[in-house]
């Protein structure tokens, strides 16, 4: 009969009663087979020891295992987490399946069946009596009190057999479910007093200690290290103007690379210039610059505050060049004038920088021609100018604007008193647009002395003598508009008969602008009769016009009863005798009011560098001249 050997759970039934009744139970030889061959068992205290047709397992029991005999057998109670294993060692015991072969139970000590060899075991093939097995059991006896110490087993080696008892005792019981694994946590805790929290601290790095303590000799050689560190070359223009730089100690007036072709490897060569000395304007204007080369010169201007003013006109900026302009403008608390004439503003780049004119300390003028801002854009830009806090100047010339801009443009400027120049030259202007633009100037509200728009350019636009009613409007109730240019608009000598009554009575006006207006003599006349009520107006632009001697003579009566108008701007006289003296006469009365009147302190509406930056202010907004490249209207164009 073949042998089966069976692997138990932690939980074993114990010897049958019939077994257990027998005084001596033949003793029964398993046939493995030869395909097995003999299978060296090694096993502690308690053991029970099965074996199949397919190969041999031992089960060992944990320490604290109890050993009890009686005459007839021994039993073996261990518990190993709940469970009791109780096992008859005085004989085997066939135990019959339904299903397959019998299997044999064999009972006894761990160290005696360890002593026996291959050929000794219980399962092997030798006919030893019973009482052979018994004085095994008694030696496992004796031993059972120093194998059942509490001690930690080592582990067993890779490959070891192991007992179902020690495999279950690091498993969970299959009765309950698993014990939770305990966590344990960490408690923080902080001192009571701040001042305990910081230990030490380091001076942060300044980025201007490496100005006012360079040579010129100091920056070029550095400059060249840099280019030599990028892979480029120096460029001439930037050596000869380190070359030319002043002793260090403040500001110097410009560093220009206006027209020279920069590459991202050349913009960042200019980081040991920028760091160094600091300029009132940076230019480069025209330079091809990208998104990743005007984002260098942006990021050096604002880390070392290396300028007042920066001009990039000219080059083609995507939406990660405005970003980085943008934040140029919201970071840098000296950057005063921006100027980016000619680079296109989208929708997503003009939403940026509404957003950071909200957000800007310090920028007071904004150049945007040229930048293709009407519609949408020009919303969107708006949105950020009405809340601008710092704002002066802004010129939007070139720009297209229509009807709809006018309106954003009136609204915005009825509630902002803190503008004090909108340059709209060049447009697309037309009586609607006009009317809601003077409409809504004409309401803002009466502010303290400094407040509200000082300098109006509307010159080369669509409106005609239509728009004559908003202008009176404008000049009879605006209390601070101090320069109005409305040359190179079809306005005739009606708009001029119009307007009379509102310019007599305006005390703000000091420069008008009617250069090619289309006027004549009647317009002369009129004119005439407003200087000689008016004490305000300084300076008034004829040329263009077709004024001839009897509006000249009117103009000249006008000027010995006016002692407050200081310049007069006509057309050459030619070889008229009567023109030449006419022109004559009018400069010496003009010259005559300038050496009368005291020289007077103009408020200054914004500080001295602002006034140096914007040198040309009064001539941008009274005297304008259509660029070259400027579709100029079919009127023949005057020059300076």
């Amino acid at each position: 009969m073949e042998c089966h050997a069976e692997t138990t759970e932690p939980a074993f039934q114990p010897a049958t009663a019939a077994a257990a009744g027998q005084a001596e139970a033949p003793v029964v030889e398993p046939d493995f087979g030869p395909e097995h061959g003999d299978a060296q068992l090694a096993c502690a205290d308690g053991v029970r020891l099965e074996k199949s047709a397919e190969g041999a397992e031992v089960e060992q029991s944990a320490p604290g295992a109890a050993l009890t005999e009686s005459p007839e057998s021994i039993e073996l109670e261990e518990s190993v987490e709940g469970a009791e294993v109780e096992e008859s060692a005085e004989s085997f015991e066939m135990v019959e399946d339904d299903g397959g072969p019998p299997e044999v139970s064999v009972g006894g000590g761990a160290d005696a069946l360890a002593e026996l060899g291959p050929s000794e075991t219980p399962c092997s093939d030798s006919t030893e009596p019973a009482a052979a097995l018994k004085d095994v059991l008694a030696d496992a006896r004796e031993n059972c009190a120093a194998d059942c110490r509490p001690e930690e087993s080592p582990a067993p080696a890779e490959g070891a057999l192991c007992s179902p008892l020690e495999k279950s005792s690091s498993l969970p019981l299959i009765d309950g479910p698993p014990e939770p694994e305990i966590v344990r946590r960490r408690r923080v805790s902080f001192p009571e007093s701040d001042v305990s929290l910081v230990t030490g601290y380091i001076e942060p790095r300044n980025p201007l200690g490496a100005m006012y303590n360079a040579s010129p000799e100091v920056i070029s050689a550095a400059y060249r290290q840099s280019c030599h560190k990028h892979g480029s070359q120096p460029l001439p223009a930037v050596l000869r103007q380190i070359a030319a730089l002043p002793v260090i100690g403040d500001r110097v007036e410009s560093f220009s690379l206006r027209g020279l072709r920069l590459e991202r490897a050349q913009c960042e060569s200019l980081e040991e210039v920028l760091k160094k000395v600091q300029f009132n304007l940076v230019d480069v204007s025209g330079c091809g610059l990208d998104d990743d080369s005007a984002a260098a010169i942006f990021e050096m201007v604002e880390f070392y505050d290396s300028a007042l003013a920066v001009s990039f006109g000219g080059n083609r900026l995507g939406v990660r060049g405005w970003q980085a302009c943008c934040r140029m403008i919201k970071a840098s608390a000296s950057l005063e004038r921006l100027s980016a004439e000619g680079v296109e503003l989208y929708d997503q780049s003009a939403a940026a920088l509404g957003r950071s004119l909200r957000l800007s300390p310090s920028l007071r003028v904004l150049h945007l021609e040229g930048c293709r801002l009407h519609g949408r854009p020009m919303a969107l830009l708006i949105a950020g100018l009405k809340q601008s806090p710092a704002l002066k100047e802004l010129y939007l010339g070139e720009n297209e604007l229509g009807t709809g801009d006018g309106s954003m443009l009136g609204n915005m400027l009825k509630l902002n008193l803190r503008l004090d120049l909108v340059d709209l030259r060049i447009n697309h202007f037309d009586n609607d647009s006009v009317s809601f633009l003077l409409e809504a100037l004409a309401q803002q509200p009466a502010s303290a002395k400094g407040e509200g728009l000082a300098s109006l350019n509307l010159w080369c636009n669509r409106f005609t003598v239509k728009s004559a009613g908003c202008l009176a409007a404008l000049l009879g109730r605006h209390t601070a508009l101090e320069t109005l240019n409305l040359g190179r608009n079809v306005l005739g000598d009606e708009t001029l008969r119009v307007v009379k009554e509102a310019l007599m009575g305006n005390a703000s006006l000091r420069r008008l602008g009617l250069q090619e207006c289309r006027l004549g003599c009647e317009g002369a006349v009129a004119l005439a009769e407003i200087l000689a009520g008016n004490a305000a107006l300084q300076r008034v632009d004829l040329r263009g016009n077709g004024v001839r001697v009897g509006g000249l003579l009117a103009l000249t009566r006008a000027l010995e009863h006016n002692t407050r108008l200081l310049q007069l701007d006509l057309d050459p006289a030619g070889d008229e005798p009567e023109r030449l003296m006419l022109h004559a006469r009018i400069r010496d009365l003009c010259e005559a009011n300038r050496q009368r009147s005291q020289p007077e302190e103009e408020a200054p509406r914004s500080d001295t560098i602002l006034r140096r930056l914007s040198a040309a202010f009064r001539r941008v907004s009274l005297t304008c001249d259509a660029p070259a490249a400027a579709a100029a209207p079919a009127r023949p164009r005057s020059t300076q």
